[in-house]
């Protein structure tokens, strides 16, 4: 099984880690890998407190506000450009150095779609609801 990113709904005034949501969904750490240059694009609150400009990958990251709107826009983004491609897609991946070339991992269209639709749902009704994404790392 491959390694998951976690995001959840949450009070945009409480975002303690191990906090229950009602709504949580799942992404592949390989597609998030794949799109990170772009998630550089939001400013997040790193396990609550520190801000920067993108996820926690081993700890917690909150986005709220207006990165929910531009997290919302970058993940409309990729699933346009998912849209086009073939039933499946080939991502590249991390250099592997013993065996000189670069990783390459498949996803279903549908598969990569879904993710990113749940995703791009979810902050819609974290917008609506005046709430914040808690993303929770591998």
């Amino acid at each position: 099984m491959s390694l998951i990113h976690e995001f959840k709904i949450v009070p945009d005034d409480c975002y303690d880690k191990e906090i229950l949501a009602a709504e949580t969904m799942s992404i592949s750490d390989d597609l998030i890998r794949y799109v990170n240059d772009s998630l550089l694009w939001i400013k997040t609150l790193w396990n609550g407190k520190k801000e920067t400009n993108r996820l926690n990958y081993y700890g917690y990251t909150v986005i709220m506000g207006e990165s929910l709107q531009k997290l919302k826009g970058i993940v409309e983004a990729w699933i346009y450009l998912f849209q086009n491609a073939g039933d499946i897609i080939v991502l590249t991946g991390d250099f592997l150095i013993d065996e000189d070339k670069y990783e390459k991992i498949e996803f279903t269209k549908e598969e990569c779609l879904a993710q990113l639709r749940s995703l791009k749902e979810m902050c819609e009704k974290a917008e609506i609801e005046n709430k914040a994404i808690l993303h929770e790392g591998i």
